[in-house]
């Protein structure tokens, strides 16, 4: 069974999932809303879902990203430079085409039918798609669906980079000096765009291209997920130190969220600035490294349930989006009065069985299922242990880059 397959990767998926549709959720009830980010409907603001808005946005797309470079080096072996091409554009390019025409409509629409109850636009104005100056100006983009568009590109450089990398960086003893300098540069170049554009982060770039601010940051949590690939393939490392890692990047998320109210809503010091952009590049890259970690440690019988919602996650990722939306609108004009965590627990509820029932009725058995790499074969997670990740190397990682499973040395110098 492929690596991408192991229990702590479908931990890792379903919690990733849960965590994005979470975080949307928590959209409407903020009380520092996020710069850019435009929203179906404004909610009465909570301080808690604001906290967990915030914090959650410090580390899931680079825990979506490091995830996703992890395979990268796995797949390009398996079907080499043009058949990885092929294969990345069949998983993301493919998808993200037939779901921009599908989605993007359904996702205008719902956030004008927002806008529409709360008087902010006209009805005229949505049929001729003109607005007050200014009004949309976030409005206009990939919403979402940017992931695929960037992970994309992603692969194509990855590709371009394998295809020419001199071969005499590929002796054992480089690898080895470049492991801790390696890891520090992609953190370092993380912390110097953060520090150009935080808006990176703490703000919201609409468009239908990639905005390269945003792009070289996510692009260096993709490089750490190939990081992690060659020099911890079977997660030992990241195993032993998860919960320091943990730890640490909970300590730092709690000291940017403290310093971003410092420095972007009260007094904008600059002590504050540097030190919430020190804090988030070490929240992003600790809890990320540490969830993989952690994920390693889970039962290795993955529960049916846990299984089940791993192997849809893509499909929640996709079409989440409007029915969050469909969703604050309804709950705002149901229950208008109701705790703010109320709504965001019938939201989340609402959305993720919605996603569930749909990829099961529309999705798992269907072209869909196809375009989306879903395992058409049934299977039975929870009566069969699955292989973890630290029982086999990933499929394809050539000998250069493994470390030998037994090996005294290359555990001391880890």
């Amino acid at each position: 069974m492929s690596a991408n397959r192991s229990p702590s990767f479908v931990w890792l998926r379903g919690f990733a999932a849960t965590g994005v549709v979470i975080l949307h959720a928590c959209a409407a009830y903020l009380t520092v809303p996020m710069p850019g980010l435009t929203w179906a409907i404004q909610d009465r603001p909570c301080a808690g879902l604001n906290t967990l808005f915030w914090s959650i946005e410090l580390f899931i797309m680079p825990l979506f990203l490091m995830m996703a470079g992890f395979f990268v080096l796995p797949l390009i072996q398996k079907h080499q430079v043009f058949g990885f091409l092929r294969h990345r554009g069949k998983r993301l390019l493919l998808p993200l085409i037939v779901f921009s025409v599908i989605l993007l409509p359904l996702v205008f629409y719902t956030w004008m039918l927002g806008w529409l109850i709360e008087d902010r636009v006209t009805v005229a104005e949505v049929k001729r798609l003109k607005f007050v100056a200014g009004q949309d100006e976030h409005l206009w983009g990939l919403s979402h669906l940017w992931f695929l568009q960037y992970l994309f590109l992603y692969c194509v450089v990855f590709a371009a980079a394998y295809s020419f990398w001199p071969r005499r960086w590929r002796s054992a003893t480089l690898r080895e000096k470049l492991r801790r300098p390696s890891l520090v540069a992609l953190a370092a170049i993380s912390l110097a765009v953060l520090a150009v554009a935080p808006e990176v982060v703490f703000g919201f770039q609409h468009a239908f291209y990639p905005v390269p601010s945003k792009w070289l940051y996510s692009g260096c949590f993709f490089a750490g997920g190939i990081w992690l690939s060659v020099y911890d393939p079977q997660l030992r490392q990241v195993n032993r130190l998860c919960f320091r890692l943990l730890f640490v990047g909970g300590l730092a998320a709690c000291v940017s969220l403290f310093a971003m109210r410092q420095a972007l809503i009260e007094s904008g010091f600059p002590l504050a600035m540097g030190l919430m952009l020190l804090a988030t590049v070490v929240a992003a890259w600790s809890i990320s490294l540490g969830l993989h970690g952690l994920a390693h440690r889970l039962p290795q019988r993955v529960p049916m349930a846990v299984q089940s919602f791993a192997t849809a996650s893509f499909w929640v990722y996709l079409v989440h989006h409007p029915l969050v939306g469909l969703s604050h609108i309804s709950v705002k004009q149901l229950a208008p009065s109701a705790p703010a965590w109320v709504k965001l627990l019938v939201v989340t509820t609402i959305t993720i069985a919605v996603c569930l029932a749909s990829f099961h009725v529309f999705v798992r058995r269907t072209w869909l299922g196809l375009l989306l790499g879903v395992p058409q074969s049934p299977g039975n997670a929870s009566a069969v242990a699955t292989p973890r990740a630290s029982d086999q190397q990933p499929e394809g990682v050539p000998r250069l880059l493994r470390f030998p499973a037994r090996n005294p040395s290359a555990r001391k110098a880890a």
